[in-house]
């Protein structure tokens, strides 16, 4: 979703998230009713910005992206583009790349996935990084642009960064899981 503001409003959820749970805190100290009406404003604030992180054309877009229509594609990749962080948006990543399999690729969203993977590879490891790395093996059997991303996932092999290596490591596991390679001696 080029255009809406992903980060601003999941700064927005984590701020109101992180409200909760100091006035919940705070509850815990001061029991009167005016602590409660407190903590419970500061949840209705917080489930609001969590709506308006979450819009509902990106709920429509995956639901078309689920049933094989690719008309909500350019939604969901801005979305997995602009990788924004709040509550439970790691659950609608998963959701979106496992959807993503489903759909007919033109070229150009190929090329943008490909630099969605590689982003996937320079974040720290979160929950949805398995089906990253899922969508990057199906990746490499549907495009010609397959190869291309082995190579750019390999390549940085010497990155200074442990965790980095790592992830890569895991990515590349999983391309090879489905595409094996010879071995030294001609093995499959």
């Amino acid at each position: 979703m080029r255009g809406f503001p992903h980060h601003a409003r999941a700064a927005e959820a984590e701020t109101a998230r992180r409200l909760v749970h100091e006035t919940a805190g705070a509850l815990r100290y001061e029991e009167s009713v005016e602590a409660k009406r407190r903590w419970l404003a500061v949840l209705d604030d917080f489930y609001a910005c969590l709506r308006d992180a979450k819009p509902t054309v990106l709920y429509d877009a995956l639901a078309r992206l689920r049933r094989g229509d690719a008309g909500g594609l350019n939604l969901v990749l801005g979305f997995l583009e602009a990788d924004p962080l709040f509550s439970r948006s790691g659950y609608m990543k998963e959701g979106a790349l496992r959807a993503l399999k489903r759909v007919a690729l033109e070229p150009q969203d190929v090329d943008r996935l490909r630099l969605i993977l590689v982003a996937a590879l320079h974040r720290p490891a979160r929950r949805e990084f398995r089906d990253y790395c899922l969508l990057a093996a199906a990746l490499a059997d549907v495009s010609p642009g397959g190869a291309t991303l082995r190579a750019e996932v390999a390549g940085p092999a010497t990155n200074p960064d442990a965790m980095f290596r790592h992830r890569a490591g895991w990515m590349l596991a999983a391309i090879d899981a489905r595409h094996p390679r010879r071995g030294r001696c001609g093995q499959t």
